[in-house]
């Protein structure tokens, strides 16, 4: 590894290329068994997705490759036994802002359909990562039917986020308000932008009652779907989600009500 990474910059396209095509057979056939390395390794692929060389770009795009695969291993969803989907999701958020992101595109749905495990973990460094990483898709989508699917992703997670709003972990609360800001983008809503530019001190319930409001004016053909996601964390272990997810749901119903009977 040491004596290839020199040769990724060379001025030799024959050197780059070689290097890269041995550095990603190396990630695709023994990962390193220190995450540094792994995270080293893909850093350095990543900034090659912006080389001259056509070959060197085509094996520097491998790493998108050996991501994936590190988040198809749901093993370390309740802990850090298997450590690869955590710096899978660290190495992702890494390269996002250096590749190009025409290159990734058709990647991206991918990606963010692999990280809803991730979300439920029991770990909430896991549960941040992933969140993180959801925010920083959001902000790489260009394509207009990619745009168009990640939209319904957003609604599809939108209930879990709601909920990790009022995290019993801070990081992983900050984390979920922060992400929305990548999101709202996405949403066009001006009415939920409002409402996510209340300060942090804001009570949970209130701010709830403020986005549900949004939802409901805007997104009411979604209030059933968000109805029935959120009835499933009633059960939680957690204490924090199934308070949380009274007050949700309660929020809703209100909405779905308003909605049925506008004079209500």
């Amino acid at each position: 590894m040491e004596n290839l990474t020199g040769y990724l910059n060379s001025d030799i396209e024959a050197q780059r290329a070689v290097a890269a095509a041995s550095l990603s057979a190396m990630l695709e056939s023994k990962k390193p068994e220190k995450p540094a390395a792994v995270t080293e390794i893909v850093g350095h692929l990543a900034a090659k997705n912006s080389d001259q060389s056509a070959i060197v770009n085509i094996h520097a795009d491998s790493v998108i490759k050996v991501i994936l695969s590190g988040l198809e291993d749901n093993s370390s969803a309740e802990g850090f036994t298997n450590i690869a989907p955590v710096e899978a999701m660290k190495s992702l958020n890494r390269i996002l802002p250096v590749i190009e992101h025409s290159r990734i595109q058709d990647d991206v749905m991918s990606f963010a359909m692999r990280l809803r495990p991730f979300f439920e973990s029991g770990n909430p460094v896991i549960r941040a990562t992933a969140f993180a990483l959801f925010g920083s898709l959001a902000a790489v989508v260009e394509k207009q039917t990619v745009k168009e699917t990640f939209v319904q992703e957003i609604h599809n997670v939108m209930v879990i986020l709601l909920l990790h709003l009022n995290d019993e972990n801070t990081d992983v609360s900050s984390t979920t308000r922060a992400i929305f800001k990548l999101l709202l983008p996405l949403l066009k809503s001006e009415s939920l932008n409002n409402a996510f530019s209340y300060p942090e001190g804001v009570a949970y319930g209130r701010h709830l009652r403020l986005i549900c409001s949004c939802l409901g004016s805007e997104y009411a053909e979604k209030i059933p779907m968000y109805l029935n996601l959120v009835i499933g964390y009633f059960r939680s272990e957690s204490a924090t989600l199934r308070a949380n997810a009274a007050l949700l749901a309660g929020n809703l119903l209100a909405q779905a009500s308003n909605s049925a009977n506008p004079d209500t």
